[in-house]
């Protein structure tokens, strides 16, 4: 009976980190798309004449990089994954708030192009990042990082 209540507990908590994977992705996306309209907006004449135009443009893709949703998305993963955060931050205390935001994304098995794309920066920066972590985590290669977070 345990059992069976543990791998209902586990169905769940995964179903939870894919829809918050999913929604995650979709934001990404989705301000991936707005960034794309505002550059081609920008390209044309009738607002490269207009200062103010051009200005409120830039403003627009400033609120699209602020990463407004990384504590909402944080916040949620904690609350569904709280032992693995905080056995996570025990461990590795130098750890900052967007160390382990990547962290969480990787243990929710997020391809390095789909946690680029939340983060908005190109592969090659996630691909530093992720090495940055894993030097910081004492990993000696950035590809051991999953199979540790995982067995935390």
């Amino acid at each position: 009976n345990t059992l069976l209540e543990k791998e209902k507990l586990k169905n769940e908590l995964e179903n939870k980190n894919r829809q918050l994977a999913a929604n995650a992705i979709h934001l990404a996306q989705r301000n991936d798309k707005i960034e794309e309209y505002i550059l081609r907006m920008k390209e044309r004449p009738e607002i490269l004449k207009s200062s103010l135009l051009t200005k409120q443009l830039d403003q627009l893709k400033v609120i699209l990089t602020k990463e407004d949703s990384s504590d909402d998305f944080l916040t949620h993963f904690q609350e569904i994954n709280s032992r693995f955060i905080n056995s996570l931050k025990e461990k590795h205390n130098d750890l900052t708030l967007n160390d382990i935001r990547y962290i969480s994304y990787i243990y929710m098995n997020l391809s390095t192009k789909e946690i680029a794309s939340i983060f908005n920066i190109t592969i090659e920066a996630c691909r530093k990042r992720k090495e940055r972590i894993s030097k910081k985590m004492n990993l000696s290669n950035s590809n051991d990082l999953y199979n540790y977070i995982s067995s935390i």
